[in-house]
């Protein structure tokens, strides 16, 4: 028998409830320096970005996800901030565009 096992058997205990809960969320995790390194390529790439129709609505939906999924927005430049609602909102015309 491994010593984990019979520490197991030696040490067992009764519990009147077992409580499970489930993890409603993943950690994000990034180190300082790249989290750096994505909000200044966001700032500077941002001001750049056009949506210009479905051809770049894959794009710019995910450019959209990361800035969310980073919490990137808050500790964007103002000019990058604007590009951002920019986006936002021709994303959310074009797409409400398409379901009528």
């Amino acid at each position: 028998m491994a010593a984990s096992d019979e520490y197991a058997t030696n040490r067992w205990e009764d519990v009147d409830t077992i409580t499970k809960m489930a993890r409603v969320e993943e950690a994000v995790v990034m180190c300082h320096a790249c989290w750096q390194e994505a909000l200044d390529h966001y700032n500077s790439a941002l001001p750049k970005m056009k949506f210009t129709g479905s051809g770049k609505m894959k794009r710019i939906a995910n450019v959209l996800h990361n800035v969310r999924y980073y919490n990137l927005g808050p500790h964007l430049d103002d000019e990058a901030k604007e590009s951002l609602t920019n986006l936002r909102l021709g994303l959310k015309g074009f797409l409400a565009g398409e379901e009528e």
